[in-house]
């Protein structure tokens, strides 16, 4: 099939833009769109935890966020806080516990790391031992409660566990993603123009709408569209004439940003599971990450609801009395568990959209949230896709799965195709 139009991407987060440059590398044109700039929504406002599987009881879940962070580190060597000159020890683990009310057993638990450090021994011998997690052995290890007795409400926990997991260098992948982007001649980028709706007129010819902040409107022609959009995924599909996905919720999710005290500057990021508790990522830089789920779930909105107030929320059109009360809860819960946080002097509350399946009752073990061992790719009809990288680090794999999608029903020119992988110049980009 010979076409002529581009594919249209829409959103130009981390998902959109890996796509862009896959499609482009492998001999489409590409037009992406996002209503801001690159890399400025959701993907920019969130620490990217590289996890290693232990955050789930769900084994699929858990070996599939497994997999994924090893494909990662391994075409993207040198992007996480780990690598960066100097990086203190704080970055180079993170510490799992098991609250002493979680969800799941400690036996099912525990069940769920001897499958991930059994698939870990594999994917090591698979890379011939060039992963940076270290030796099967040193990929999980059962900590002594004097070991945390100091930093962790003991009374909170059954059992805590030190990991060799890290952090993604997130200012260091966008910067990487953001020259690759701007490089690629095959990809067009249109900024500042939200997409308002698809029209599909025939097979593979469909028209996209636009309208920039004047509410100036214009339209761009696609042969095939992929929408990366996440909390518009759902319209952007009703507006195709398609059914949207009946089982998608869109979560408002927020994140406090804090100035860590002296006492906690060197605690390794940790996490209480699972279940409605408390998260702390550790930036390396004296600042930190957490979130305290009863009160970090703002909301969450069926297949296309809320999205104007997802929108108010993530543009920071929130009140501050409404975010400082917000940030006040969120400390004080997580100070329930690592008491030193009381010290902490907040910075900034971070909004983003957490895209799940079915129910998102944090504090229901039968909750479709603690089942999440898939993409969030899907094939809407044969010319349009979606797109909904379900954690960050997904937009490696999922860019892939797009291009193999895409190429099933829109094979480009053989001649236009690149040899190698089109992750290739980002890496590059990043080890700079």
């Amino acid at each position: 099939m010979t076409h002529r139009l581009p594919i249209a991407v829409l959103g130009a987060g981390a998902a959109g833009c890996a796509t862009a440059l896959a499609l482009a590398h492998a001999g489409h044109d590409v037009t992406l769109i996002d209503r801001r700039g690159l890399l400025e929504g959701t993907s920019n406002g969130t620490p990217a935890r590289l996890g290693l599987g232990f955050h789930y009881a769900d084994r699929a879940t858990a070996l599939l966020l497994l997999e994924h962070t090893v494909d990662f580190v391994t075409r993207l060597p040198g992007s996480t806080l780990a690598d960066r000159p100097g990086a203190p020890d704080s970055v180079r683990h993170a510490r799992y516990f098991i609250a002493r009310d979680s969800l799941f057993t400690p036996d099912e638990l525990r069940g769920t790391h001897r499958a991930l450090a059994a698939r870990y021994a594999e994917l090591w011998q698979e890379h011939e031992g060039r992963l940076p997690y270290g030796e099967p052995e040193q990929f999980l290890r059962e900590l002594a409660p004097e070991e945390y007795e100091h930093d962790t409400a003991t009374a909170r926990v059954v059992a805590g566990f030190d990991t060799r997991e890290v952090l993604m260098d997130w200012p260091h992948v966008r910067r990487a993603l953001l020259d690759a982007v701007t490089a690629e001649p095959r990809v067009r980028v249109v900024t500042g123009a939200e997409v308002v709706g698809v029209d599909r007129h025939a097979p593979f010819r469909s028209v996209v709408r636009i309208e920039d902040a004047a509410g100036r409107a214009a339209q761009l022609g696609a042969s095939l569209v992929v929408n990366c959009t996440w909390e518009n995924i759902d319209r952007l599909t009703a507006s195709a004439g398609l059914p949207v996905n009946a089982e998608a919720v869109n979560r408002l999710k927020a994140l406090l940003e804090l100035r860590l005290p002296a006492s906690l500057v060197d605690l390794p990021s940790t996490f209480f599971c699972i279940g409605p508790f408390a998260m702390f990522s550790n930036m390396g830089d004296g600042r930190g990450m957490v979130t305290y789920a009863p009160d970090t779930n703002v909301r969450a909105y069926p297949a296309g609801d809320g999205v104007a107030e997802i929108m108010r929320a993530l543009d920071g059109q929130t009140s501050r009395k409404a975010d400082d009360e917000l940030a006040a809860r969120i400390l004080a819960g997580v100070a329930s568990f690592i008491p030193g946080m009381a010290g902490a002097e907040p910075l900034a509350l971070r909004y983003g959209v957490v895209r799940t399946h079915g129910s998102s009752a944090l504090d229901d073990r039968g909750s479709d949230i603690h089942r999440r061992d898939y993409s969030g790719v899907r094939v809407e009809a044969p010319d349009l896709i979606t797109n909904a990288a379900t954690k960050l680090i997904y937009f490696l794999r999922n860019a892939d799965d797009v291009t193999t999608r895409v190429a099933e029903v829109l094979p480009p020119p053989t001649d236009r195709a690149r040899p190698g992988d089109w992750v290739t110049p980002v890496a590059a980009g990043a080890r700079r």
